[in-house]
C-alpha cells in the first residue's frame, strides 16, 4: 500500500510564467529600460499637472533644444563604429558657438559669423584627423590635446 504524498508535484511552467520571466530578465533588469520607464513616468506626471506640456509649441521647443545633441551623437557614433574615440567634440562645439557669437557681436553679418564658427571647428577637426590618420598618433591623446 502506497502512502499518500502531500508534497507538491512539479508543475511545468505555463507560457505566462515563461513570458514574465523573459520580460523580467531581458527588459526590466536592463538599466536603459528602467530609465525609459522613469522618463515616461515623468512625462505622464508633467502632462497631467500642466496644460502646456503636451502642446505642439513645447514639443517643437524640446526638439530644437536637443537637436545639437543629436547631431553630435551621430558624428561621435561614426567615430566609435570605426574604432576611434573623439574627446574634443564638446570643446569644438563650444568653440564654434563662441566664435560665431563673438563675430556677431563684432558686427559681422550672421551668415559670415556662422561660416567662421563652423570653419574654426572644422580646422581643428582637420588637425585631429591629420594627426591621427596621417601621423598615426593615438586618437585619445590627440583629441585630449586639442581640447
Amino acid at each position: 500500500m502506497e502512502k499518500a504524498s502531500f508534497l507538491p508535484t512539479k508543475i511545468p511552467p505555463s507560457r505566462l510564467s515563461v513570458a514574465l520571466t523573459w520580460v523580467r530578465h531581458k527588459l526590466v533588469s536592463r538599466s536603459e529600460t528602467v530609465l525609459l520607464g522613469l522618463l515616461l513616468l515623468i512625462g505622464l506626471i508633467l502632462s497631467t499637472r500642466t496644460e502646456t506640456f503636451l502642446t505642439s509649441s513645447n514639443m517643437l521647443n524640446i526638439a530644437y533644444q536637443s537637436s545639437w545633441l543629436a547631431i553630435a551623437a551621430i558624428g561621435v557614433s561614426m567615430v566609435i563604429i570605426i574604432g576611434g574615440i573623439d574627446l574634443s567634440v564638446g570643446a569644438l562645439m563650444a568653440l564654434a558657438g563662441a566664435v560665431t557669437a563673438l563675430s556677431i557681436q563684432a558686427g559681422l553679418p550672421v551668415g559670415l559669423s556662422i561660416v567662421l564658427g563652423l570653419g574654426s571647428s572644422a580646422f581643428f577637426g582637420m588637425i585631429n584627423g591629420l594627426l591621427v590618420g596621417q601621423i598615426g598618433l593615438p586618437p585619445f591623446i590627440v583629441t585630449l590635446g586639442i581640447m
